[in-house]
């Protein structure tokens, strides 16, 4: 989505007030959500965000703060991740990371009718990203036919909290969309709450709500 200069300043400003508000403790949450939802919007970015401080009077640790930020995002981008299929013994990494960041308790094996990881590896739709040989993301997901068309569910989909911001979450979110469309599948539909911040990194990734009752999300 291409913004005019006006919008990508007003954006710019929006942030750098709430970023200068901020406790220091919300403050990277704050940017992460800044990077996920808006940089790639803005052409220049770090200068028209740099401006964006110094017109506003912020102080000089205030301003520091937000290039360290700056700083290890671009360290981070220069370290590609691996996207690739759940393989065989990273059933408990994934989990752990499910549990982590989305307080989510994914089952192993050994229960019955209760789905696991591994019946999430064996649709051969569910990925993780490995900095370094590290999970540091996880999306599972699955084909559905409904009134007979198919289309790809996302069940969970979680970064690792230390490396949001790096664009990790979109390119797990791209590579399902790849595999879904060698099937020619053209739609990924997901779940989520207005309240967490994901909803609007999940509008920025291209996804759509279905209506004002539910939030289920397409792209």
């Amino acid at each position: 989505m291409e913004l005019s200069e006006r919008k990508q300043n007003l954006l710019a400003s929006m942030f750098v007030k709430n970023f200068i508000s901020a406790d220091s403790d919300d403050r990277k949450s704050l940017y992460d959500e800044f990077v996920d939802t808006f940089l790639a919007d803005i052409k220049d970015a770090e200068q028209v965000v740099g401006n964006a401080f110094v017109e506003a009077g912020a102080s000089d640790e205030t301003i520091d703060e937000w290039q360290r930020y700056e700083s290890d995002r671009k360290k981070y981008k220069c370290c590609e991740c691996e996207i690739c299929e759940i393989q065989p013994g990273e059933e408990l990494e994934t989990a752990r990371l499910l549990s982590d960041e989305l307080d989510l308790m994914m089952h192993l094996e050994g229960y019955g009718d209760r789905g696991t990881i591994s019946d999430f590896m064996k649709t051969g739709y569910s990925f993780v990203a490995k900095k370094d040989g590290v999970i540091v993301g996880a999306i599972l997901a699955q084909k559905i036919m409904d009134y007979g068309s198919y289309y790809m569910y996302v069940n969970c989909f979680a970064v690792k909290a230390s490396v949001q911001g790096r664009g990790i979450g979109r390119k797990l979110i791209d590579h399902l969309w790849e595999q879904a469309l060698e099937e020619r599948i053209f739609c990924i539909k997901l779940a989520t709450e207005r309240r967490f911040k994901a909803y609007d990194v999940y509008h920025h990734l291209g996804f759509r709500d279905q209506d004002e009752e539910t939030v289920y999300m397409t792209r």
